[in-house]
């Protein structure tokens, strides 16, 4: 599953954090498009959620590593000075790309562009 997900989702680093998150949740969306990504994700997540402790790991050490990855975002970020406290990340990164998985795997609603730039928009706020 990881290794899926780094194929799908390579980690930005365009040089501006507004560019990375952008870019990230672009690349989010367009592995969530993918119907053998999504099927997946969810088989995985319907295993955790019915008692599987071992695919609960799993899943717990697929996001641990894919928020770790991508906090190098937040890292760059902040050694360029476009955010004084990276101490938000884990809840800046999860309010790029939650919403994303939602509307994909369980509202089934659509994600355009107008979605990406108003959550990333979200993000550099929290970020602030």
């Amino acid at each position: 599953m990881l290794g899926l997900s780094e194929e799908l989702v390579v980690i930005p680093d365009t040089g501006k954090l507004e560019s990375d998150l952008t870019e990230l949740l672009q690349q989010v969306v367009g592995g969530l498009v993918d119907s053998g990504a999504r099927k997946i994700a969810l088989s995985v997540a319907a295993a955790a959620a019915d008692g599987d402790e071992e695919v609960a790991e799993v899943l717990r050490s697929f996001w641990e590593r894919r928020f770790s990855m991508a906090a190098a975002i937040l890292d760059w970020a902040h050694a360029r000075g476009e955010i004084r406290d990276r101490g938000s990340c884990d809840l800046a990164l999860e309010n790029l790309v939650t919403a994303a998985w939602f509307k994909a795997l369980f509202s089934q609603r659509l994600i355009d562009l107008a979605f990406v730039e108003t959550r990333v928009e979200a993000t550099m706020r929290l970020i602030g």
